[in-house]
């Protein structure tokens, strides 16, 4: 009887220390957490939604900074989670829903631990930082996750998706002030690009509408290549600009081209070489005027006097 009874708790002891299971919102959570704190990147991604699986495997996303809060290396991070330990996780479930929580206690570490254990040699300096990690005073932390049911599993609900989001617009709208300024036409594609984007923004249909009507204007003004070769180790192009437009244009940006070979322009047999914009300073260009343009810099080395083509790709009204 005394034997059945050691039995009996000992079972029970062992259930209450086996911890959440592993597919349930806690257990979930704590796999989770695991794998933060070890550097485990791809078993952190696993336990995520589909969409920020997406967000954090699209090349652009890779980099640790652009997803996670710290930015730190997984090797670093590893150091620090091999050190650190899960006391606790709770767990609300609410429909497909859940909200959890992760306790655990992590060495406090800081930047300067890591700049001290520098040792010149990689693998020295990081079992350096090991030694160091492993004498570091404890703290107790907590990490809340979000989760949400897909296809019968729990998983977590990371901010990865709207951090990718938000990048992906920051990005567009970079590249849209670069366009604004150099080349109108690429300028008007991300507009179009941008109303999409932000629906409700009026702002953006402005900017849209008013580059529709400077692609208008652009489309009639052009400049020709005269001639074109090395002058000094330098590049002499020159060209007519011809303003066929109703406006008085102050500066026009020009679009040289340079290309490799000896056919027509668009066989297989030429090459674009390098594409550089340059801001031309033009004296006043009125309705229907044309005038001589040169043009100068360094080309690229493998250009000597081939040929090149010139856009106009924007420009600025008197003030």
């Amino acid at each position: 009887m005394r034997r059945s009874l050691i039995l009996i708790v000992t079972c029970a002891l062992c259930a209450c220390n086996r911890g959440p299971a592993a597919d349930s919102p806690e257990g979930v959570a704590r796999r989770y957490v695991e794998a933060v704190l070890t550097g485990d990147r791809d078993a952190a991604v696993a336990l995520t939604t589909a969409a920020d699986r997406a967000a954090a495997t699209d090349e652009a996303n890779a980099d640790e900074q652009v997803l996670t809060k710290d930015g730190e290396s997984r090797r670093v991070q590893g150091v620090i989670g091999k050190h650190a330990r899960i006391t606790g996780q709770t767990a609300t479930v609410t429909g497909e829903k859940a909200s959890a929580t992760v306790q655990f206690s992590a060495p406090d570490v800081t930047l300067n631990t890591l700049f001290s254990s520098y040792k010149g040699d990689p693998e020295q300096s990081m079992k350096e930082f090991d030694r160091q990690v492993s004498k570091a005073t404890m703290t107790d932390r907590s990490e809340q996750l979000a989760l949400r049911r897909e296809n019968g599993a729990w998983l977590v609900d990371t901010d990865w998706n709207d951090k990718a989001d938000r990048r992906q617009k920051e990005q567009l709208k970079s590249e849209y002030e670069k366009a604004v300024e150099q080349d109108y036409r690429r300028a008007a594609e991300l507009s179009q690009q941008l109303v999409k984007t932000y629906p409700n923004d009026t702002g953006w249909k402005q900017e849209r509408d008013a580059l529709s009507t400077l692609t208008a204007v652009l489309g009639k003004v052009s400049v020709a290549v005269t001639s074109a070769g090395l002058y000094q180790g330098e590049y002499r192009i020159e060209g007519t600009l011809r303003n066929a437009s109703q406006q008085t244009l102050q500066t026009v940006t020009v679009r040289v081209t340079f290309l490799n070979g000896s056919q027509a322009v668009g066989t297989p047999e030429y090459a674009t070489l390098r594409s550089d914009s340059i801001f031309y300073r033009t004296p006043v260009l009125g309705p229907g005027e044309s005038k001589p343009a040169e043009l100068t810099g360094d080309p690229p080395a493998e250009w000597t006097g081939q040929r090149v083509r010139l856009d106009v790709t924007a420009f600025t009204y008197p003030e």
